[in-house]
Formats: C-alpha cells, structure tokens, sequence
C-alpha cells in the first residue's frame, strides 16, 4: 500500500532542526496520478526558500527533477503518468549521484553532478509538498528512507529490491506509508505531522515488498521497573515499537527464558495500555501473530489480548475471560469467529498463542488460532478455524494488550508478527554438538600464549605429543624448604638397570617420553633445572610426597635418537648436582643450560634436551634420585631411595638467558676422562 495526495494541504512536515549536513541520501517510490502542468513535490529538506534540497517536477508537470537551492536542476528523469517509479539521491557536499528506474524496467539510470551547492541546512523535511508552498504532489508515495550518509550507487540500487531498509546503518528515518501513516518505522521517532485528506492507494507493480517480520523478546539491558519507549524498545530486544499506550514496563520477574525480561503494566485500572506495530502489511494474504502470556491469578473481568486493524478500524481482537476461555471478536465485539471452548488457558504458568489471517481470493478467508498449555511445545492443547469474509482488508497495524485489574498482573513475551505460522520462539535452539567423553586419545592444543625461551634443540624426529595419565605423587619430604611436585599427568619412567661405577651414555633411539632406556648400565644424570638437594645417602625408606595443585604444562615431546653427551664437570658421589626448578619434556620453546660452576673434582653428566616450554608461572620441579631394585612406579613409591646429607656445594640457577662460568667467565669443556667419578655404596 501506499500513501495518495490529491490536493493542497494533504502534505506530511517534520521539524528536524539538523542544522548544516554535507553527507545525506532519500530514496522512494513516487508515482504521478495526474499532470498538473506545474510544480509537483515528491519530497524537501529546507531551511528557507534559499537554501533546500527538493524532488519535484518541472513546471511541464512530468519532468522530475533534483534542485539544491536553485531553479535548475542538478539531475533529471522523464515520467510518464500513473507509472511508479524508484528515485535514489545521494549527496556528499558538492557532487552527487540520481539512480532511478521505472517499476517495469529492470535497468537503471544513473545522473551525477560536482556543481551542487555543498553542505545545506536541514530544518525541515517535507513530504508531499515543497518550501515554497503550493507544489503539491498529486500522486502517491511509499518506502520512503533517509540516510545521515552518502549511500553509493550501488547501494541506492539495493534499496529498490524491498521496502525494508536494506541498509540500516545511519538511518535516519523511515516511512513505509501503508497508507496514511505519519509513524517514523525507522524507531527513531521522527513522527510526521499533517496528512489530513491523504488516502491509501496500491503499492508499486510488479514491485512487492519483502514480507514483513517482526518481534520482540524484551531483553534489554535496563533495571526492573524502567518505562518501555520507542527509544529503548529496540535493539538486543528486537524490533522498536512504532506506539506506546499507557505506561508498560520491563520485569524480570517471571521471564518467559531463562535471564530475561518481560512487558507487565504497573498501574492497576489505567485504562487499556498496549504495544504496537505500524504499517505491517503483508505483500501476500497471509497474516501471522504470536504472543506468549502469564497472568498470576484469575482476571476480575474479560480483559484484551490481541488486536488486527486495517486502515478503518479493528479486523478482530482477542480476549480473555477470567475462566480462561479466549475468543476472537470482530471490530464491534458482536460476532465471536472462534473461541477455545471448553479448553481453558491456565493462570500462573506461560501460554502460548498463535493466531493466522487469511484473506482468501474470492471474498472469503479464514481466521485460526491456537493455544499451547506447554508454552514452547510443538503439539498445541486446542484448535479453531472459523471462514471470515475479511472484504479485502488485510491487518496494516497490531496492538498487544497488557490490560492490569485488582486480581491479577499480565506479562508477556517473545510477540511477534510474520507472514507465515511462526511456532516456538525456541525452535531455532541448537542440539548439542556432542557429549563430553574420558579417553586416553589427545586432543588437540588450543592456541595459546607462549613465551619464547630458548631456540629449539635439532633432533632427527620430534614425536608428537600425546596426553598421559597420572596418579597424583605423595610429598617428598627435603630440607630448607623442598619444592614441591607438582600433578601431572605422566607415564611411570620405568625400570633402570644399575651398575656399580657410572658410564659414558650411550647413543640409543628413545622411546615414547614416559619410558626410560634400559641399558646394562645405569644413564647419567641429566642437567636440567631442578630443586636444590642435600648430599644423598642410601635409606631403605621411602620419602613421602605430597601432590599440589598446579596448572597443566601442556604435552611432551620425544626424539628418535639420543644427543651427544656433553661434557660437563661432576662431583664425587654424595653431592647431586641441582637447580632451582626442573621441567618435564614439552612441545614448547627450550632453554639451553649454560656450563655450570666448577668444583674441585668434576665427572661427567649426559644431557638431555628440553624442548617448547607453555608459558607457566613456574617450572614442574623434578627431584634426581638414583635407585637400585624393583622398578619405580611413582605410584607406591622406591623401594629405595638416597636421601639427602649435609649440603656439602649447591649448583645456582640464574637467567635463562645468562651463562654458568666458575670465575666470571665464559668456559667450555674438553671430553676428557673424568676427573672424579660417582661411586655407590649399598646401605
């Protein structure tokens, strides 16, 4: 539908006080019904008659034409009469582009210009009408838009394709114009004043609007209590309101979902308040509403739900009786199309309600409504169908009732309007993508932070990493306050054979990290970060070790073959080399040990390699133990241990990125026979 002026004074004014704009775009659909042989206004933006931005026709009465504060225009396109047409204007300061095309054509024509008169005031916007009074348009209007910004020709194309904005950001207004209508469907509240005499006529052929859908959940991010208005009744919660009757507010008292707000009415008696949506014509004959419910306790009285008017009154209006029986009534309330029978909507709890309009193509339609006692269920509790002889009006405007008496409050929530059968406002819920399940099988490693240590050591073959069980270890008992062993999950490293004077290592391909090399000689200790510990001495007794919470360092990685050893210094047995912190193998960045400080007599330590490190807050401390027995499993603990004696010399850990030299000094080590070696004694 669409907007007819056929005589002065039918024109629409808004008074918007925008003082100087340089960037700014209106498009619509304009038909000529006559040729007045004169000046005929589609639309103006002014200030004065000196300063205006106005479509119109030249004086020859089919000419349309822009003009920017001069009687030539800057932009033109011939019309023919009774023939819609789509006319695009985009301006940014002095140049401009008109994109325009009749309703039967399918190509577009384009006019630009650079001479135009730059930045304007805009005051005044006009519709129907020009600054110089008298212009008026006799024709019709629909889908009119107004950008704070300069659309491009493309984008003014796009428009042509519905009557909805395609195009919402820096909207400023717009007007559908279903007929007389001075709303402002954009939400922005620019309601037009005027348009006494305007009549309706039909929207442009073979062009059709896209189908109209709206809805509103009401969640929005305000206190209990806040008033509902056009300006907070949009966005998160869905479409704005075009008219507020009386004083809804939001609750979140009972919330049709979970976290949510409804619409409930404070005022017990206050007349019929309600929320509506203008200019909801659909292009077809299918009309289709929803709306959820709760009231919490019996209604005194009959009291409204629903209501569908057309451009002279209501269609047909739903109530409610306080013994829950809902029936639908025509405008007078003198015929009841259908009603829910002897099926009765219960109170406190949520119900749904569906109602869908039919105009029918030979005079007769249809009206059906259905009811859910399970509000988001998708089998409904009752039925009705009643033939309507709708005289070809369709709904152009919808009105949910919050009406409040003395025995009970009305909520609702998630209405909505369509032009199809809407369902659950829940439907469109997604399933769970998949239960959460134990297994030993590693997931992959999300991204994450990681600090860069060291270069990574070269190996032939790094493993990939794979996630390990571990039990949680019991607390190593260790003077001047031990670290303690962090959980993790981890394979026991397995049995290591021990002889009775150390060896050179071995070169041998590793197994997956979690197992130890077995050789017929016990490996060396490694240097590795590690906590301080005294010098050791043979117990039959176990340490107890204590499990502490820490974070997952991430995964381990393995290598093909062994590194070279490298020559570092040792100390006779008793005294275990040690550091400040030690970390298992990870996939991450490593940091190479520098030489470490000299003792009197020194042996030799086979190395390992430490790979990427996860970016911790600290490193998984690892205490050295050399053992002789069964196997050790973490679990129940060595069957024995060297525990620690008097501290006779203690390794110091600085910087990762600093060296260890024993006088100030950068030094290296020479492969030579050890000096010293480590020798056990069983005790």
């Amino acid at each position: 539908m669409a907007v007819r002026f056929d005589a002065a004074g039918e024109d629409y004014l808004r008074v918007v006080n925008l003082s100087t704009q340089g960037a700014w775009s209106v498009t619509c659909w304009v038909k000529l019904s006559a040729d007045r042989n004169n000046y005929s206004s589609a639309w103006c933006i002014d200030s004065s008659i000196g300063n205006y931005n106005l479509l119109q026709t030249d004086n020859d009465g089919t000419t349309m034409g822009f003009f920017q504060s001069s009687v030539t225009p800057l932009a033109t396109r011939a019309m023919t009469v009774g023939v819609w047409y789509f006319i695009a204007i985009s301006v940014n300061g002095s140049s401009g582009t008109m994109v325009s095309r009749a309703a039967n054509e399918t190509a577009y024509s384009i006019a630009t210009w650079s001479n135009g008169a730059g930045n304007t005031t805009h005051t005044n916007f006009r519709i129907g009408d020009s600054v110089y009074g008298g212009e008026w348009l006799n024709g019709s209007i629909a889908g009119l838009k107004w950008w704070s910004a300069a659309l491009t020709q493309t984008q003014l194309e796009a428009e042509a394709s519905q009557f909805l904005p395609v195009r919402t950001t820096n909207l400023r207004a717009y007007y559908r114009f279903s007929g007389p209508s001075t709303t402002d469907n954009s939400g922005n509240g620019l309601t037009l004043s005027g348009g006494s005499g305007a009549s309706t006529d039909t929207d442009p052929v073979p062009f059709q609007s896209a189908p109209v859908r709206l809805s509103n959940n009401f969640d929005v991010n305000v206190a209990d209590g806040t008033a509902i208005t056009l300006a907070n009744s949009g966005g998160n919660a869905g479409n704005a309101f075009h008219k507020i009757v009386g004083q809804p507010f939001y609750s979140s008292w009972i919330p049709h979902r979970d976290g949510g707000k409804t619409a409930s009415n404070a005022i017990i008696g206050a007349g019929d308040p309600h929320l509506d949506w203008e200019n909801v014509t659909q292009p077809g004959n299918t009309f289709c509403a929803r709306m959820y419910i709760y009231r919490d306790g019996t209604p005194a009285g009959t009291v409204p739900m629903f209501a569908a008017l057309g451009p002279s009154g209501v269609l047909f209006k739903a109530w409610m009786f306080n013994t829950g029986r809902v029936g639908v009534w025509d405008a007078g309330s003198d015929v009841e199309y259908i009603n829910t029978g002897t099926s009765r909507a219960p109170f406190e709890q949520w119900v749904r309600f569906e109602w869908r309009f039919d105009l029918g193509t030979s005079g007769v339609g249809t009206l059906e409504q259905w009811m859910y006692f399970s509000a988001d269920s998708a089998v409904h509790d009752h039925y009705a169908i009643a033939n309507v002889a709708w005289g070809g009006v369709k709904p152009s405007t919808v009105e949910f009732h919050l009406r409040r008496d003395s025995a009970c409050a009305t909520y609702i929530d998630d209405i909505a309007i369509s032009d199809v059968k809407l369902g659950s406002a829940f439907s469109q819920i997604a399933e769970p993508i998949d239960r959460v399940t134990e297994s030993s099988t590693a997931q992959p490693i999300s991204a994450r932070k990681l600090r860069m240590v060291r270069p990574v050591s070269s190996a032939e073959t790094v493993l990939g990493a794979r996630v390990l069980r571990a039990r949680r270890l019991s607390t190593a008992t260790e003077a001047d306050a031990s670290d303690m062993l962090g959980r993790q999950k981890r394979r026991s490293v397995g049995q290591a054979a021990e002889a009775g004077n150390p060896a050179d290592a071995a070169g041998a391909h590793a197994l997956t990290l979690g197992r130890g090399i077995e050789f017929s000689e016990a490996q060396q200790l490694a240097a590795s970060l590690g906590p301080i510990i005294r010098t050791l001495v043979e117990s039959s007794i176990a340490l107890p070790v204590t499990g502490t919470k820490i974070r997952h360092v991430g995964m381990a990685t393995t290598a093909d073959v062994v590194r070279a050893s490298r020559p570092v210094h040792q100390r006779l047995l008793g005294v275990a080399a040690d550091m400040s912190s030690a970390v298992v193998l990870n996939r991450v960045k490593q940091v190479r040990l520098r030489p470490a400080s000299e003792i009197s007599l020194a042996g030799r330590f086979g190395t390992g390699f430490v790979v990427l490190v996860d970016e911790l807050d600290q490193a998984l401390p690892i205490v050295p133990l050399l053992y002789r027995g069964g196997p050790f499993t973490g679990v129940e603990g060595p069957g024995e241990t060297w525990s620690a004696d008097v501290l006779r010399r203690r390794w110091i850990v600085e910087s990762a990125s600093r060296t260890w030299s024993a006088d100030l000094s950068r030094r290296s080590w020479d492969v030579d026979p050890p000096r010293g070696t480590w020798s056990a004694t069983h005790t």
